[in-house]
C-alpha cells in the first residue's frame, strides 16, 4: 500500500477532503480552472509518448500496478499521502499520475519527487486533475523553477537565492542573523533555506504534529503570493515566503546557546513547520506591506521636499520659487521610492541600483538650488 499518513484530527469521505479545506479548494479551482496556454487535455495525451522509466517512478512512487510489465521497477521511494480517504483508491491514486506524466510531458524534468509530492498536496485540496495541472504548471513558471530542476546549474540557482535570503535576513531581520552569526553558523542557515526552497516547503508537513489542513494555509502562500510580482526577479515572493518561516523562530534562535542548538533548530524546520496564529499573522502583514509599501514614503518625502525646497527658493522670485517646489517634491518622491526599494532589498539589487542612480540625480539638483539660493541671497 502507499504510505498514508495518519493523524489528521478531521477526515470525511468527500474528495475535497476535511472539512475546513473548502475555502481553500473554491479558491484554488477558481484560480487554476480556467482557459489556458498549456491544456491539460493535449499534454495527457502526448504522454502515451513519455519514456517507460519515467512512468515507472510514478507509479511506483503512487503504489499503482505497472502499466509495462516489460519495465523493471524502479528503486523509488512512495510519496507520502494525507490520510484522506481519497488516496485510498487506486482510481483516485492515478488522478496524481495523469497530472505527473501530463507534466513530465510539458516539460521534461523527468520525474521529481518534490514536484510530485506538491501535485499530492494541491490534488488533495481540488480533488481535480485539471486545476491540479494548472497550479503546478503555474507554481513552476511563476517562480522560473526550471531553474531549480532542469540543466546543470540547479544547485547554484538554490545557494543563490539562498544567499539572497540571508542577505534580507540581516536587513529585516537582524536578531535572527546574529543569533547563526555569533555561532558561526551561516553556512547552516542557508543550509536550511536550500532546503525548503528545493523541497517547495512539501517536507514541513509532519502529520504526528499537525493536521494537514494547517499545511493547506502555508501552501496557500506558495500558490497563490500576494504583493507585487516582477518578471525580473520571479523567486522575489518565494524568498519572502521562506525569509519569514525562518523569522517566526526569531526569538527561539536568539535563545540558542550553542551552535549544536542552533544547527539541531535549524534543521528540524526543515523537516516541520509548525504553522500557527504567528506565523499567518506574519505572511499576512508581510502581503499587506508588500502591497502598500511603494506609495506612502515617496508622498511622505515628496510633501517633505516640496517643503524644503519652498523655503530655499522663496528668496529667487515667483517663476523659480514654482520650479524649485516642484524640483523638491520630484526629488523627495525619488528618495521616498528609493527607501522603499531599500525595505525590499530581497527583490534583488536591481532596485537598489536604480534608486542610488535617481537619488543621486536628485541630491545634485537639490546641492544646484542650494547655491543659486546662497548666491541670490548675497547679492540682495
Amino acid at each position: 500500500m502507499a504510505q498514508t499518513c495518519a493523524g489528521d484530527p478531521q477526515a470525511s469521505a468527500a474528495s475535497l477532503g476535511p472539512r475546513t479545506y473548502p475555502p481553500y479548494s473554491a479558491r484554488w479551482a477558481k484560480r487554476f480552472g480556467g482557459p489556458t496556454d498549456v491544456p491539460y487535455g493535449h499534454f495527457r495525451q502526448a504522454s502515451e509518448s513519455l519514456h517507460a522509466d519515467v512512468v515507472a517512478k510514478i507509479e511506483v512512487a503512487l503504489d499503482l500496478p505497472p502499466t509495462d510489465l516489460r519495465v523493471e521497477r524502479p528503486p523509488v521511494e512512495r510519496l507520502r499521502l494525507p490520510s484522506e480517504p481519497f488516496f485510498a483508491e487506486a482510481e483516485s491514486r492515478s488522478k496524481v499520475a495523469s497530472v505527473l506524466r501530463a507534466f513530465a510531458c510539458w516539460q521534461q524534468v523527468g520525474y521529481h519527487p518534490e514536484l510530485a509530492q506538491l501535485a499530492v498536496h494541491i490534488m488533495c485540496v481540488v480533488g481535480e486533475e485539471r486545476a491540479t495541472f494548472q497550479a503546478l504548471v503555474s507554481v513552476y513558471r511563476m517562480y522560473q523553477l526550471r531553474d531549480y530542476f532542469q540543466g546543470p546549474n540547479t544547485e547554484e540557482a538554490l545557494w543563490r537565492d539562498a544567499a539572497r535570503i540571508w542577505d534580507a535576513a540581516r536587513l529585516k531581520f537582524p536578531d535572527l542573523a546574529c543569533a547563526f552569526v555569533r555561532f558561526n553558523q551561516m553556512e547552516q542557515f542557508q543550509s536550511t533555506v536550500v532546503s525548503l526552497l528545493s523541497t517547495l516547503l512539501t517536507e514541513t508537513y509532519s502529520p504526528a504534529r499537525q493536521g494537514f489542513e494547517h499545511h493547506v494555509r502555508l501552501l496557500h502562500f506558495l500558490l497563490l503570493p500576494a504583493g507585487r510580482y516582477y518578471a525580473q526577479n520571479p523567486r522575489a515572493q518565494l524568498r519572502r515566503l521562506v525569509l519569514y518561516i525562518m523569522a517566526r523562530h526569531e526569538n527561539a534562535f536568539m535563545q540558542c546557546s550553542s551552535e549544536s542548538q542552533v544547527a539541531a533548530m535549524a534543521k528540524e524546520i526543515e523537516h516541520f513547520v509548525q504553522v500557527d496564529d504567528i506565523l499567518l499573522e506574519m505572511l499576512h502583514r508581510m502581503h499587506r506591506f508588500q502591497g502598500n509599501n511603494g506609495m506612502w514614503p515617496s508622498a511622505l518625502m515628496a510633501g517633505l521636499g516640496a517643503f524644503v525646497a519652498q523655503d530655499i527658493s522663496s528668496p529667487l522670485g515667483l517663476g523659480a520659487h514654482v520650479l524649485g517646489t516642484f524640483a523638491g517634491a520630484v526629488a523627495g518622491f525619488a528618495y521616498g521610492a528609493w527607501k522603499s526599494a531599500q525595505w525590499t532589498a530581497e527583490d534583488g539589487g536591481m532596485y537598489r541600483a536604480v534608486g542610488h542612480g535617481v537619488l543621486n540625480a536628485a541630491e545634485q539638483s537639490i546641492d544646484k538650488m542650494k547655491s543659486k539660493a546662497a548666491r541670490a541671497v548675497g547679492l540682495s
